[in-house]
């Protein structure tokens, strides 16, 4: 496994970005129903084709969520997608950002 880049921690789940992946973390009753007990869903940067974000606002929270092969959505949403607050923002904006630099990154070489 990579070296940590970046986290963020949403309502509904922690984002950590390695130098390789993309890591979910959820923990707690409420994701334990919905998601499975200490859930993890890593999917590698090489297979991410884009990142779904909606920002936050003061009424409306904001939510990641990462194209990538494979992606299923069910009707209450994709696996891969992770709400957070407005006071979050700025470090989702960060991971999003990194993603983009690294598969440009990627094209290049």
């Amino acid at each position: 496994m990579g070296k940590t880049l970046l986290n963020a921690k949403g309502v509904d789940g922690q984002v950590e970005l390695t130098t390789d992946r993309v890591i979910i973390h959820r923990k707690g009753l409420f994701n334990a129903i919905k998601y499975g007990a200490n859930a993890r869903h890593e999917i590698p940067l090489a297979s991410i084709s884009g990142v779904d974000f909606r920002d936050a606002t003061l009424f409306k929270q904001g939510l990641i969520d990462f194209d990538h092969p494979g992606k299923l959505n069910t009707k209450e949403g994709s696996k891969t997608a992770v709400i957070f607050k407005k006071s979050d923002s700025e470090h989702f904006i960060a991971i999003k950002e990194k993603i983009f630099e690294i598969i440009e990154q990627s094209r290049v070489h």
